[in-house]
């Protein structure tokens, strides 16, 4: 790669366009020859990227298919999926196999091999560490509409966590589009979700236990007799004394031996107090079924041990 064209690269996050690349004398076919030598990576039709770390994993090569969207379409936004992942939030239950833009011209979606665009909306971009997005709420409508209820309550979960929108503002982008295709997800997404959830699992374990007529309330905190604190739980089943705790196992891996044991010291502080605790690990919540099942034998133990149940 000459100096021209690397040059070209590295003013642009490491991305160029075919045409681009002709303004600096390179041919298809000589960008062809790079890539099979493995100095240049294709992106997608008239995009390439020098190869790096982000290329390799979906989340990353799905951002620089993001970036080499806004060059090919000047005036493009990130929408949909990758709008959300620009916000920085969870793309959970989500392929990344295509970027989705939207453009102010356009009356009817369009599909191409590497993006999916559609007219964007009336509400003015934000703008992200990738580029021009829509804003928060309209992504996360749009989202759901695309992806489902549940990809769309982990998003939203973690939108309304982070404090980029507030439950209004999505009240009331989910209303402009009642009566739309699909908007009957947006409608039970809604219903279900909770900013109070930290974390893609907790915001798993609430869905499926909900939909599963377990209520639960999140992050709860636990007092002894005295009014000392005790710890916060990740969920209580409603009326009961039955503890739900989520393990994403980061802090244990972190922290080692010493979260261990402060975990453990915790968890006998809460049992102490009268309270029963069904742990969830990621393995569970790739068997909803088991999810329910476990919480429930929880709170028949603590029914057969006398603790106060609803």
């Amino acid at each position: 790669m000459d100096v021209a064209l690397r040059h070209l690269a590295d003013s642009q996050a490491g991305l160029f366009t075919t045409a681009q690349a002709a303004a600096v004398g390179w041919s298809t076919d000589a960008l062809a020859c790079e890539v099979r030598a493995g100095t240049l990576v294709h992106l997608g039709r008239a995009l390439y990227a020098v190869p790096g770390p982000d290329v390799a994993h979906p989340e990353g090569r799905h951002l620089l298919l993001c970036r080499g969207g806004l060059l090919l379409y000047p005036g493009a936004r990130l929408s949909h999926a990758s709008a959300v992942l620009a916000l920085g939030l969870p793309w959970w239950g989500v392929q990344l196999k295509h970027a989705y833009l939207a453009r102010p011209e356009l009356r009817h979606q369009v599909r191409t091999q590497s993006f999916v665009i559609d007219r964007c909306s009336d509400a003015a971009p934000v703008q992200t560490a990738v580029g021009a997005a829509e804003p928060p709420d309209i992504a996360l409508v749009q989202h759901t509409l695309a992806h489902g209820v549940t990809p769309g309550v982990v998003a939203m979960d973690a939108a309304l966590h982070k404090g980029l929108l507030t439950r209004a503002m999505l009240d009331a982008a989910c209303a402009r589009v009642n009566g739309w295709p699909r908007s009957s997800r947006v409608a039970s997404a809604l219903a279900l979700v909770d900013g109070r959830s930290e974390s893609v699992g907790e915001s798993l374990v609430r869905v499926i236990a909900t939909l599963d007529g377990l209520e639960l309330d999140p992050q709860v905190e636990i007092r002894d007799a005295s009014g000392a604190f005790v710890g916060r739980v990740d969920f209580l089943l409603r009326g009961t004394r039955v503890a739900i705790e989520f393990d994403g196992l980061v802090k244990y891996r972190v922290d080692g031996h010493d979260a261990l044991v402060a975990e453990k010291r915790r968890e006998d502080a809460l049992r102490a107090c009268g309270y029963f605790v069904v742990r969830l690990t990621w393995a569970d919540l790739h068997r909803p079924g088991l999810v329910a099942a476990r919480i429930r034998a929880g709170l028949s133990l603590a029914r057969r041990a006398g603790a106060p149940v609803a």
